[in-house]
């Protein structure tokens, strides 16, 4: 789903279940396609107390949950200074899992970033930081908007892409995401 609180179809029979979002989560949740006996896992990115969704609403939901992943040890601080059973928090530190990334010599120094354009993601400061460090190579992997239902995830959207595209250490790529 590109929405992150909606479940655009149905859940099927199973003991366990793992959300990529907290927000999918909370709407499976709220519209009782979950069953009440099953397992659920959830990966907590950011908080987003957006209209309908309050910090209360947000605990109680999380609360429920098996397990909740974080990415870092300040998210999973904050969930249990906002309420959130401690003993269901477990940060995660991503990696690479060496079997299928080997280790090569640098040739050069290159920033890969993968992602759609969000304006929560501060695009600004990525441009003054990519025009500040002229020395290093910058490649932003997008989808492509043929995969895209919402347009505005589009980087082309931004009105400042053009002036992104202009750096001479910059490369946009726009593709499908079986070949990212």
């Amino acid at each position: 789903t590109e929405r992150n609180n909606t479940v655009t179809g149905w859940l099927p029979a199973a003991r366990s279940y793992f959300f990529s979002h907290y927000k999918i989560y909370m709407g499976a949740l709220n519209s009782g396609i979950l069953p009440a006996d099953s397992k659920t896992y959830v990966w907590f990115t950011h908080p987003s107390f957006s209209a309908g969704n309050t910090v209360e609403a947000f605990v109680t939901a999380l609360n429920q949950c098996t397990t909740i992943f974080t990415a870092n040890s300040f998210h999973a601080g904050a969930l249990a200074f906002l309420g959130v059973e401690p003993g269901k928090l477990k940060t995660i530190l991503g990696g690479a899992d060496p079997e299928h990334f080997q280790s090569r010599p640098r040739k050069g120094t290159t920033v890969g970033i993968v992602g759609a354009y969000y304006e929560r993601k501060n695009p600004d400061l990525l441009l003054d930081v990519i025009r500040s460090m002229r020395d290093v190579e910058f490649l932003l992997i997008a989808p492509h908007p043929s995969e895209v239902e919402n347009k505005s995830l589009l980087w082309e959207n931004w009105k400042r892409f053009p002036d992104l595209l202009d750096l001479p250490n910059f490369q946009y790529v726009s593709a499908c995401f079986d070949e990212f």
